[in-house]
């Protein structure tokens, strides 16, 4: 599935609750808003199935926090059974994760991303609202003595935790773990922090390249994301949807929110299209597929790079005129400046 720019379709994100243990001081609610109800599991199933046969390759369970949700694992095993993705993920701020290990091996997710933003307790609980780190930790480690892919999301805020990146990266290569460094966004919770906490992530960047020997550079193609390979392989991956203006021409996705809404985009909060209906009718489960199918294609064809946010304004929409051209030049530039595609 391509959009109006050329954009290849192929991660859908399942927003499956927005209940959360925990109060980030930046949560973005996944643009969701309003309390909703909860898709039982084995919808979850006949989504993943509609998308798949459409060529998306790509879960990611999201909230909220998915663990809050104790059929967690059966909505995992539905995407399993019913796609042939490649990648079936799962956000959390671990805190729940040791009690779902197991359950979320057996149902056959392939890796975690949690949610790490300080590796020290007190500012942990400030950023959080929740002393939680230590089991965090002992639920990280035990994921990857399990065997799974573990990637840690670090969110950078100015003059709070920009002084761990390098704690950060030392516990990234003993553990054995990938790292997201994020920028803030001024998204939600995030907007009220913003002026006070932003910091681009050229620190971050310098201090690698300074600090490590035979760094590899390569780019996401989603999202156009900085990947740094460092000591024994581990990536870490700049994630900057404020300072890097081409963030949204690389947009590969569509959100499923947990009512059953499909939505194109984490800055516009508007239902394009609901599933609910489909789902809860008496359709039989190829009817079902086959239907919601037919809307993920409709919505498709209305993404489109959302927004540039400028950092020197008051967050005003930038609308990005030139994005078929770019996307026209876009390879053989990377390609000329030296740095692999993946």
């Amino acid at each position: 599935m391509i959009d109006g720019y050329g954009r290849k379709l192929s991660v859908l994100r399942l927003i499956i609750t927005l209940k959360c243990n925990y109060n980030c001081i930046f949560c973005h609610r996944e643009g969701q808003i309003n309390n909703a109800i909860e898709l039982p599991a084995e919808a979850y199933g006949v989504i993943a199935e509609a998308a798949s046969m459409l060529g998306v390759t790509s879960f990611k369970l999201t909230g909220g926090e998915p663990l809050v949700r104790r059929d967690v694992a059966d909505i995992v095993k539905e995407i399993n059974d019913h796609t042939r993705a490649y990648d079936i993920s799962l956000t959390t701020n671990g805190y729940l994760l040791l009690d779902f290990i197991d359950k979320l091996k057996e149902a056959g997710l392939h890796r975690l991303n949690v949610s790490l933003h300080s590796l020290q307790r007190t500012k942990y609980h400030y950023i959080t609202g929740v002393d939680g780190l230590y089991k965090v930790l002992k639920g990280i480690k035990e994921a990857v003595n399990e065997g799974f892919k573990v990637k840690i999301n670090f969110t950078l805020l100015k003059g709070l935790n920009d002084d761990e990146v390098p704690s950060l990266l030392h516990y990234a290569i003993e553990h054995g773990v990938n790292v997201s460094i994020i920028e803030l966004h001024p998204v939600g919770k995030g907007k009220g922090i913003f002026s006070v906490y932003h910091d681009a992530l050229d620190g971050v960047k310098n201090y690698i390249i300074k600090n490590f020997n035979n760094v590899k550079i390569l780019i996401r193609e989603q999202n156009y994301r900085e990947i740094y390979v460092i000591n024994n392989g581990i990536k870490v991956e700049l994630i900057r949807p404020v300072d890097n203006p081409y963030f949204c021409l690389g947009c590969n996705r569509l959100r499923v929110d947990c009512s059953g809404g499909l939505r194109i985009c984490l800055n516009d909060p508007k239902v394009k299209a609901s599933l609910l209906h489909i789902i809860k009718s008496n359709m039989d489960q190829s009817e079902k597929v086959e239907e919601i199918a037919k809307l993920i294609l409709k919505i498709n064809r209305y993404r489109k790079p959302h927004n540039v946010f400028n950092i020197n304004t008051t967050f005003s929409d930038i609308p990005i005129n030139n994005a078929i051209n770019y996307m026209k030049f876009r390879v053989p530039l990377i390609k000329s400046i030296g740095l692999g595609i993946i």
